[in-house]
């Protein structure tokens, strides 16, 4: 104070006076600069405890430990850098109301996001009734339609459809429910009219994670294929249906080879067959034992992206990575719930207490996805792959990703 009043004594010079009123302002910033710092930092704290707050209401349906108890308020796997282990997001700690109005807006939220972009884009013809025979099953005492889509805990489905319908059992294929049947075996504009009067669900995931799922299933996550191994696979056919290993061969592997330039022109001959090999023909069973020992078959992730950009080019997609709007027709058919594999625990609770259907929390046929890390990670698998690949498959995904509220990861089409 005492250089102060030194300062503005008016015998001092203009000049000091001056000097001083610089000497004030620059006390005054670095005053008022950490006011605005401490400010910001509390902001940002208080932002952060708020988010915490929120997501610990969206609580596991059967526990902590629940693989979904972990995922984002939002389900959007949009950011795998942000999420580091379990404990990244916040355990869940509030149960009951709060967390049920948080998938009820969750649920909502999804449900008006498929309307808008149905209204805002040009739809293409659905087809309907590939639709109702191969993808639509029934909760017969509930009223209750699910579209099931491969890769996107169709198993699960069937497990509880299996469960409530008390039918068919394990060994025996879904579709082989005569009371489901008999439904189908009506005209159309009736089947129509009673799945349209029903309670409709859908389940999806993020399109990219979902070609990952299927690479990893159906082609030994880029290993060499399993060899035939007919007395462990009939123990298998007893208790659960699925198709026989020269089925998958002809199916899966076959096609991918070929679409790769991995079948040499003369691989008839080596293997003691007399026409040139076509993927379109069922062969035997010896005969694809042949070829395997021959090709010892093994497809890598690009190799497998590249065969599914063939089959969209070719209008003839596997149903393993066929796209949502396709597979459900999601803007012919208003779905009341589109549950998602990333919070499938208490979408599913919730959905089922709304219907009044018995849950089970021990049905569930895909025990691989043991956490959230374990979901994000699928998007490693496209970290080597070129990016003219990613954008092109980005071009078939985007559509999909567009009604279901996906986004690509940071960098995908870089």
């Amino acid at each position: 104070m005492c250089l102060l009043r030194r300062v503005i004594h008016p015998l001092y010079h203009p000049c000091r006076i001056f000097i001083a009123l610089i000497l004030l302002g620059l006390f005054w910033i670095v005053i008022y600069g950490n006011i605005n710092k401490n400010s910001a930092d509390f902001i940002k704290s208080l932002q952060q405890e708020t988010l915490k707050s929120a997501q610990s209401e969206i609580s596991s349906l059967f526990g902590p430990e629940t693989p979904d108890s972990v995922l984002p308020i939002n389900d959007n796997l949009q950011n795998p850098g942000s999420v580091t282990g379990k404990g990244a997001i916040g355990k869940p700690q509030n149960k009951g109301k709060k967390k049920e109005n948080v998938v009820a807006w969750r649920l909502r939220t999804r449900k008006e996001k498929v309307l808008e972009v149905c209204r805002r884009k040009k739809i293409q013809q659905c087809p309907l009734e590939i639709l109702l025979n191969f993808r639509m099953f029934f909760f017969h005492r509930y009223h209750t339609s699910v579209c099931t889509i491969a890769k996107s805990a169709s198993s699960t489905w069937r497990a509880h459809l299996r469960r409530v319908n008390k039918k068919p059992p394990f060994n025996v294929p879904i579709d082989k429910d005569e009371i489901r049947n008999a439904f189908l075996q009506r005209p159309i504009e009736e089947i129509l009219k009673d799945v349209n009067s029903s309670s409709k669900i859908v389940t999806v995931r993020h399109p990219l994670t979902r070609l990952v799922s299927a690479f990893r299933n159906k082609y030994n996550n880029g290993k060499v294929m399993q060899p035939h191994k007919p007395h462990i696979e009939a123990e298998i056919r007893k208790r659960i249906a699925g198709s026989q290993w020269h089925e998958r061969f002809h199916q899966f592997w076959l096609p991918a080879l070929f679409a790769n330039n991995m079948v040499p022109p003369n691989t008839h001959l080596n293997v003691g067959m007399k026409e040139p090999i076509d993927p379109r023909v069922l062969y035997s069973i010896k005969e694809y034992e042949s070829l395997y020992r021959f090709l010892k078959p093994r497809i890598t992730f690009v190799q497998f992206l590249k065969y599914v950009l063939k089959t969209y080019k070719e209008g003839k997609p596997d149903a393993h990575w066929k796209p949502y709007h396709v597979n459900c027709c999601p803007c012919d058919f208003d779905y009341d719930y589109i549950t998602k594999v990333e919070t499938l625990s208490e979408d599913l609770e919730y959905v089922f207490k709304k219907l009044g259907i018995p849950a089970d929390p021990d049905t569930s046929m895909n025990q691989e996805r043991k956490s959230v890390d374990e979901i994000y990670s699928y998007f490693k698998y496209y970290e080597n792959v070129p990016s003219t690949l990613r954008k092109e498959i980005y071009s078939y995904l985007k559509y999909d990703m567009d009604l279901f509220g996906y986004e690509l990861p940071k960098n995908f089409l870089i």
